[in-house]
């Protein structure tokens, strides 16, 4: 259908990002030993963003499902993210004592279908832990020459830097033998200077880039998904304090007091250049308005005491009843793509060589294209009544500006579930609500050029 020098670009295109799989997604993590169940995890975040968002819960480790259990209280619902501390306290909520306990609720909540995220409120390391929160973790400034000192291979800070990180290690092996993925945000908000790890650009990237490598490569931690986190640009320029798209799986930003800003979003998604992105801390739950006009931010984390300090029991309830957001019995980290591979039918081919099968293949490379007509379109036979919330089209430079997804249980009575009038092509990743359906079809109705229509993929999910 086009020249062939744009069909080349196309292909190389398709396959320069992520390749496809039958799930239709697989992210490439920044630690190529990364287990497998951990790659199923970042793989499943890589496939809903843009399209769902999981709601998160934080709890810290004197209290480890404290919070948790009020959002399901509240909800009916389990969050899908659970998120706990390493600690520096000797008693409390925030005590360093009951590592063990959050490793064993890290076991329990992944078993139950939630995902994990750990964090770490880290005593000064030339400080005794456990210790006090003010003067120790927060407020505790580095002076020059220590900033220098903890970065310097064979120093004595560094010495003691190393030394402390590492007293985390075996509750992380724990959870690697367990086969349990993490969430891993170390030295978060990195751009605020209160905790004593950030405010320092040059240096606070290096902390997370020496953990990243003592962590892998000397402790062999293949379960770690690594996530980077800041806080709102007006505290730093996220870009400055970035260690790299080789140390960065997902890219993470806390806000508080609603401040969901445009802006801020635009940054991430920028920085992120394709990698996911998320809410790492939130104060006040984004609202499905919120999410709607930001849809790539893949998780968000209430913090523990502002789940109910900062939010009504209605605006709770409003944020995870929306039908974008996935909760605990919703979560699908194996995400099957419920079209590979199974019959389909167009309205019509351009030639034998782009027939309808080519769009639910799995390949990049393939792809179905129409005869060049205003009105054209394809469906899959799901081989039985399914529960679908979502489809994945990926289209060629043949898009539609106006299409339908339309579901049937009969080939004959079909029920829109969706319409774009305004399409631009590229990756369209579709959310509505879930409904039951064997046969899902893609109606166009208005080309985007004078050809037909062509999807390397069509997807559901």
């Amino acid at each position: 259908m086009k020249k062939s020098m744009l069909y080349v670009l196309a292909v190389l295109i398709a396959f320069s990002g992520a390749m496809v799989s039958k799930t239709g997604y697989a992210a490439t993590p920044v630690n190529s030993n990364l287990s497998s169940q951990a790659r199923q995890v970042l793989n499943y975040i890589e496939s809903i963003s843009g399209t769902s968002t999981l709601t998160g819960q934080h709890d810290k480790p004197g209290a480890p499902t404290s919070s948790f259990n009020q959002a399901k209280t509240i909800t009916g619902q389990y969050p899908a993210l659970w998120g706990s501390d390493m600690g520096f306290t000797s008693s409390g909520l925030d005590t360093m004592y009951n590592r063990q306990g959050v490793v064993n609720e890290a076991k329990s909540k992944r078993a139950a279908k939630s995902l994990v995220t750990l964090t770490w409120h880290m005593c000064r390391p030339d400080q005794a832990a456990p210790c006090s929160w003010d003067g120790n973790v927060y407020n505790a400034p580095l002076s020059s020459q220590q900033w220098n000192d903890i970065v310097t291979p064979g120093t004595s800070l560094y010495n003691q830097f190393i030394a402390r990180i590492d007293e985390a290690v075996p509750y992380l092996q724990q959870l690697r033998d367990a086969n349990v993925p993490v969430l891993w945000r170390p030295f978060h908000e990195m751009n605020g200077s209160w905790f004593w790890w950030g405010g320092n650009a040059a240096n606070s990237k290096k902390l997370y880039q020496i953990m990243y490598n003592r962590f892998v490569q000397t402790h062999g931690l293949s379960n770690l998904i690594w996530v980077w986190n800041v806080d709102r640009p007006s505290n730093g320029a996220p870009a400055n304090y970035y260690p790299g798209s080789s140390y960065v799986d997902i890219l993470s930003m806390d806000i508080y007091s609603g401040d969901f800003n445009p802006s801020y979003y635009n940054t991430m998604v920028s920085l992120a250049a394709g990698k996911p992105i998320a809410l790492g801390e939130v104060g006040d739950l984004p609202t499905p308005t919120q999410l709607n006009a930001q849809p790539k931010w893949a998780y968000f984390m209430g913090w523990t005491e502002h789940l109910t300090g900062s939010n009504t029991n209605a605006e709770i309830q409003t944020t995870y009843w929306d039908y974008r957001m996935i909760t605990q019995n919703e979560v699908n980290v194996s995400r099957e793509n419920a079209a590979y591979n199974r019959p389909a039918y167009a309205s019509s081919t351009e030639s034998a060589s782009y027939p309808a099968s080519f769009a639910f293949d799995a390949n990049g490379g393939t792809r179905w294209a129409s005869a060049w007509n205003p009105q054209e379109w394809i469906y899959v036979d799901l081989g039985a009544t399914r529960s679908i919330s979502g489809v994945r089209l990926a289209w060629e430079a043949a898009y539609a500006k106006k299409y339908q997804i339309q579901v049937s249980n009969d080939q004959s009575n079909w029920t829109t579930v969706y319409t774009n009038e305004n399409g631009t092509g590229g990756e369209n990743n579709i959310a509505f609500p879930a409904t039951t359906a064997r046969y899902v079809k893609m109606f166009a109705y208005e080309r985007a050029t004078t050809y037909g229509y062509s999807l390397w993929e069509f997807e559901v999910y």
